[in-house]
């Protein structure tokens, strides 16, 4: 990653099962391969709560085997060769 851009990146372990609260706002949040381990329920609430931590015209950007099969109306799909990722809408 380019030095400029990795000094803007957080990088944080966390439990998505617990609360955001201390987060901030993102322009981007990549979830890659962890969606895949939860129920449909908690998948939702997870996928809830971190687009209130996007900033409008943010992106959630899921691993390619995890799909948003909930039909978040706050979300425009963006198809890349590589898979989709989600835009929140204004």
């Amino acid at each position: 990653m380019v030095p400029d851009i990795r000094r803007r990146v957080d990088y944080r372990v966390s439990n998505l099962l617990q609360s955001y609260s201390d987060y901030g706002i993102f322009d981007i949040i990549f979830c890659r391969k962890d969606l895949i381990y939860f129920s449909q329920n908690s998948k939702n609430d997870i996928v809830t709560r971190m687009l209130r931590l996007l900033n409008p015209g943010g992106y959630l950007a899921p691993g390619i085997y995890e799909s948003l099969s909930n039909n978040f109306d706050k979300l425009e799909i963006i198809r890349m060769s590589s898979g989709v990722i989600y835009k929140l809408k204004h």
